[in-house]
């Protein structure tokens, strides 16, 4: 299958590189707004603050149909450069003020998003969509090898030179081809107006799983490089895909293929989950073509009402499925959060199978030329990894970190792992517990919070998921990691699946430790915690010298701690440090003995050094203590 070919190739694929680019910078836009907007409804609190969180962020993205108003959308060179302008001006904003605030991020993708239209009217008009097509899958490419190159940090939250200049050659790139881009001339055929909302589904998909890297690593078990490069092989082979021919009333056949897929990348693990993204990519892709076929023109398409509100619609049904995928987690739906995606999929089959009009013609080969060009990046990044720094212990003294990092986003909505990891730095630890690690969950920006630190502070790492792939515990050390196991704990009354991970460390001597690292459900009125304890201390089986570390959701007074304490296990805090002092960030606590975070110990460990880093890089404080074998 292929898209008609525009009488002036030449011209065509300038305008599709200019569609790369300028979909790039947007995409570095919109991923800003995930995180803030999490924010602001975990500030507002309960399911009423996720409630208003959801219906903020879709007045942001309606933005678009705001590209109505008379005067913003129109024809010439200077429209189209100014269009550009605003989407290079509201991109560089954010790259300029750290800490990007929830109103500058919110106004950032609203301009992003209007300036889109106008760019939009302008090459359907002269290049039909047959350039967005092209343009969209390069760009995607693009973003995901620019990610790849920074560790999947996004260059909008970093403000080192390295990313600055990442963003402003593109920026430069982005301005300079608005000014070669053929803005006047024939009318192209089109498909209605209407059909460009099936965009929204289509990339909803790509940023929860088809082109985040994160999120395939985490689901394949691959390494940061391995995934990047699964997921360009993904665009590859989906541009090679568009190339063959579709059999009549294939359509309907794929997009019901499309749909179960999509439900299936939120069950499917290991190698399978490789060869699933490439599969569904390669679908979704030659579903959103057939989507764009051109046909006849029809008067009043032109209008920027029709126009606006389409793209509008496609915002809208962009943003929904991510929302709804992610606040599940939080304020369950009635179904299950799979039926998200395979609903998305299925609009973007929809989009494929009502269309009129014959597909002809053949793709240019630089539009499967990028992704495989870009292969390159994740070679790159293999080979610059740093080598990990392992130690042999002594047999005796070792130093231990607990700390929910919440997704590597500060309490003011940031992503910034760099503070988290200075923050662990710091402490000198040889063993590091962490909970809510995020591995590619648009409400921490994308990040994968594993293999970042892994990297950043060169201690390899274990993994467990916990509310699902992209999301759970792990466990990181200098010294040698002989075993681990990991698995979920008892469900109970959610909202959100929790586990447990068990790593036996080697500290040197012939001697180990067993390291036990959790994230327990909150008190809700259920058992549903103290089946929790009670399937962690199962799981301990009286190992011995041992810690359990964790945010436990447990606070002193609560009669849980004593499960913990009946098991002969002793709490650091309460042992050697201060048992009143906060281990959750909050200014001014409402009470005085916030402590959620827990370190037990065995009794066979002695324990000193105990501190409690108060540091905003997190909603949680790091916990570490010194431990010594007896």
């Amino acid at each position: 299958m292929s898209v008609r070919r525009a009488r002036s190739g030449g011209h065509d694929l300038v305008a599709a590189s200019f569609a790369a680019l300028a979909f790039t910078l947007l995409a570095q836009v919109v991923r800003v707004y995930p995180p803030l907007g999490f924010d602001l409804a975990e500030d507002l609190g309960g399911t009423g603050g996720y409630v208003a969180g959801v219906v903020v962020a879709l007045l942001v993205f309606g933005a678009p149909i705001l590209a109505a108003v008379p005067g913003i959308v129109g024809r010439g060179r200077a429209r189209f450069v100014a269009a550009t302008g605003a989407l290079v001006l509201a991109r560089s904003a954010i790259q300029s003020v750290h800490p990007v605030p929830l109103w500058l991020g919110a106004l950032g993708v609203g301009v992003a998003l209007v300036a889109v239209v106008g760019l939009v009217a302008s090459i359907r008009r002269v290049f039909g969509d047959r350039a967005l097509l092209l343009g969209v899958l390069m760009g995607l490419a693009l973003d995901t090898a620019i990610r790849g190159a920074f560790q999947t940090w996004d260059v909008a939250w970093r403000d080192d030179p390295a990313a600055v200049a990442a963003f402003a050659v593109l920026g430069v790139a982005t301005l300079g081809s608005a000014f070669a881009v053929r803005v006047s001339g024939e009318a192209q055929p089109h498909p209605p107006a209407l059909r460009l909302a099936v965009f929204g589904p289509f990339l909803a998909l790509q940023l929860l799983f088809l082109q985040n890297p994160a999120a395939v690593g985490a689901h394949a078990e691959l390494p940061l490089e391995a995934a990047v490069a699964v997921v360009l092989a993904g665009d590859v082979a989906a541009a090679l895909g568009l190339s063959v021919p579709l059999a009549a009333g294939g359509a309907g056949v794929l997009a019901i293929a499309a749909s179960a897929g999509a439900y299936a990348l939120t069950e499917v693990t290991g190698p399978a989950a490789a060869a699933l993204v490439v599969g569904e990519q390669v679908l979704l892709v030659r579903l959103l073509a057939r989507a764009l076929v051109p046909e006849p023109l029809r008067v009043g398409e032109g209008r920027p009402l029709r126009l606006a509100g389409s793209v509008a619609l496609g915002s809208l049904l962009f943003v929904l499925p991510v929302l709804l995928y992610q606040v599940h987690h939080e304020v369950p739906l009635p179904f299950p959060n799979a039926v998200v995606p395979a609903a998305a999929a299925a609009l973007v089959g929809l989009g494929a199978t009502v269309r009129r009009g014959r597909v002809t013609g053949r793709i240019p080969r630089t539009v499967g030329l990028v992704p495989l060009a870009l292969l390159a990046v994740p070679a790159a990044v293999w080979l610059s990894a740093p080598e990990p720094e392992l130690v042999e212990g002594d047999g005796r003294n070792l130093r231990i970190v607990s700390f929910n990092v919440h997704g590597a986003v500060n309490v003011r909505g940031q992503v910034h792992p760099e503070g988290t990891a200075r923050i662990i730095e710091a402490q000198e630890p040889d063993v590091l517990v962490l909970q809510e690690v995020s591995r590619g969950w648009p409400i921490f920006g994308t990040v994968d919070v594993a293999e970042w630190l892994s990297r950043r502070l060169r201690m390899p790492y274990v993994y467990e998921p916990a509310a699902e792939e992209g999301f759970g515990n792990a466990i990181l050390s200098r010294l040698p990691i002989v075993e681990t196991r990991g698995g979920p704990l008892p469900f109970g009354e959610g909202p959100q699946r929790r586990s447990y991970l068990l790593a036996t460390i080697d500290v040197g001597g012939g001697r180990t430790l067993t390291v036990v690292g959790t994230h327990l459900q909150g008190s809700t009125g259920s058992d549903t915690r103290a089946r929790q304890i009670d399937r962690v201390l199962e799981v301990l089986g009286g190992a011995s010298p041992a810690v359990v570390a964790g945010d436990m959701n447990l606070q002193p007074n609560e009669d849980d701690v004593q499960r913990f304490l009946g098991a002969g296990l002793v709490s650091a805090q309460d042992a050697v440090g201060d048992p009143c002092e906060p281990t959750a960030w909050d200014p001014e606590p409402e009470e005085p003995c916030d402590r959620p975070d827990w370190i037990f110990a065995t009794p066979d460990l002695a324990l000193s050094d105990l501190t409690i880093v108060r540091a905003p890089a997190s909603d949680h404080l790091a916990l570490a203590v010194t431990l010594t074998l007896g």
